[in-house]
């Protein structure tokens, strides 16, 4: 981290710009620890620099969070994308979230296109289920859990069955 605090402090020594970066320090009893620091530059008439002020901000246990964070996010998105069942994550105006794979083939098998994100769920099923479809979110919107099999025209013309499950789960 020291050629890259060293590209900041001759940054700012030429450009007079406030400054902010992260580095990986080693405290004098040994400790590693990630900090944030910010500053500015202050000049005098002859635009030189007399000194420069600002603060240090220690941030390793949040950076520590965000690294556990992200670890626990990439398990469960591996986990996600590695099953056999189909997931399509909805918000209350039944747009979606997020899905895996497993589902998004299902629906391209189907001749339903591609699932995105962002896009109004029942716009992506076939014209004779997006009614009852949208009647049974509106009841998993109201608190049912609601289960069913189904089935679905494939694009070579065999039908599949499925099993569904339908659950309003409160993100916080």
């Amino acid at each position: 981290d020291i050629e890259h605090v060293n590209l900041v402090t001759e940054t700012y020594k030429h450009d007079h710009q406030p400054f902010s970066y992260e580095c990986r320090i080693t405290t004098r009893k040994g400790k590693n620890k990630i900090i944030y620091a910010a500053g500015k530059v202050v000049l005098d008439d002859e635009n030189k620099i007399i000194k420069t002020y600002g603060v240090i901000q220690d941030i390793t246990s949040r950076k520590k969070a965000e690294a556990a964070l992200h670890k626990s996010e990439t398990n469960l998105r591996t986990i996600f994308n590695n099953t056999d069942v189909s997931y399509v994550l909805l918000d209350a105006d039944l747009n979606i979230l997020s899905f895996n794979h497993h589902a998004n083939n299902r629906f391209e098998v189907q001749s339903l296109g591609a699932l995105a994100e962002g896009k109004y769920f029942i716009d992506c099923l076939a014209e004779d289920k997006k009614n009852i479809s949208a009647e049974r979110c509106r009841k998993v919107l109201n608190g049912e859990y609601i289960n069913y099999e189904t089935n679905f025209i494939n694009r070579n013309g065999s039908v599949s069955w499925n099993y569904m499950t339908c659950n309003f789960m409160r993100l916080r």
